[in-house]
């Protein structure tokens, strides 16, 4: 997809704040059935979870330790200990990007080697399960995602059908992503305006994020240029036309209005 190598090499000189909620959502190579063989294996504690990605992030387990000593049962509610750790340890963020949970992750993902993702399954599997477990935030929601310095209006065309194999990070409020620490309001920038029932609202998320599954299926149904170089790109949910490409997460609950 055109200008998406540009904009991952761009990003690392900006604010490593807030950046998961930009990571373009696109996975070329992705093998589909790999999230659901994940699910299959035994969990793990969060500690042995991570092993595998010592050597991909600096302090990894330094970070869980601090986790798990921040957080209570109060704060897990349904989710064990080790899975809700699994859910704080990807939406962390620090400098530099590249050395984020949620970028590796994503960038793993996309490239879709079995190999290197094989590394990311015990985490992966931890993290789905937490996710799972958390009630889906309904129908008729709208969350926001955005993409800096990038127009890709002409990558998603009107009426196409398309599925994120990604983690998408979004907000509930259009004024937050367009604040200086998000998306801003100067310069090329395309915000996806998302009609979504299946999303995860996170708890303890200090910016209302709600997560976008990997399987994210949608029909593109509208675009706006606007003479201030924001693109938006309206989606609406739909249910995936097979099972082939189901989310390997079912949804386990809706969340009241």
């Amino acid at each position: 997809m055109a200008g998406v190598n540009a904009l991952l090499d761009t990003e690392d000189d900006e604010d490593t704040n807030n950046l998961r909620y930009f990571d373009i959502p696109y996975a070329a190579n992705y093998d589909k059935q790999s999230l659901s063989v994940i699910l299959n294996s035994p969990l793990l504690l969060i500690e042995e979870a991570i092993k595998p990605l010592v050597h991909l992030i600096d302090d990894i387990t330094t970070k869980v330790y601090i986790i798990k000593q921040q957080l209570t049962a109060d704060d897990t509610s349904d989710l064990t200990l080790d899975e809700f750790g699994a859910i704080h340890l990807y939406i962390s963020e620090g400098s530099p990007r590249t050395k984020c949970i949620y970028f590796l992750l994503n960038e793993a993902i996309r490239r879709g080697f079995s190999k290197e993702l094989q590394l990311w399954h015990p985490y992966l599997n931890l993290l789905l399960t937490a996710l799972g477990k958390l009630p889906s935030i309904g129908h008729h929601c709208t969350v926001y995602r955005g993409v800096r310095s990038c127009d890709l209006s002409d990558e998603y065309k009107d009426d196409s059908i398309y599925t994120w194999w990604t983690f998408g990070s979004c907000l509930q409020s259009l004024d937050q992503m367009k604040l200086p620490t998000f998306l801003g309001k100067q310069g090329v920038r395309t915000i996806f305006k998302i009609d979504c029932y299946s999303g995860k609202r996170l708890p303890l998320s200090e910016d209302d994020e709600v997560i976008l599954m990997p399987g994210f299926h949608f029909q593109v149904v509208g675009k706006l240029r606007s003479l201030d170089d924001l693109n938006t790109i309206y989606v609406r949910e739909i249910p995936p036309s097979s099972t082939e490409i189901m989310p390997p997460v079912q949804i386990v609950k809706t969340a009241e209005a």
